[in-house]
């Protein structure tokens, strides 16, 4: 039976769908970590930059 391939792409489909979660959940924990790091970065660099 040549039916196993749907469930092998459903696979995929949802292991592709978790390493986006887990790359946006990533993303927004580092952004919600490093955010006043961030700001503050951006604002020496601009004044150094000035």
């Amino acid at each position: 039976m040549q039916y196993k391939i749907p469930k092998k792409e459903r696979n995929m489909k949802r292991r592709e769908f978790l390493r986006d979660a887990s790359m946006a959940g990533v993303g927004f924990w580092a952004m919600s970590k490093g955010l006043d790091k961030l700001i503050t970065n951006a604002e020496a660099t601009t004044a150094f930059e000035m």
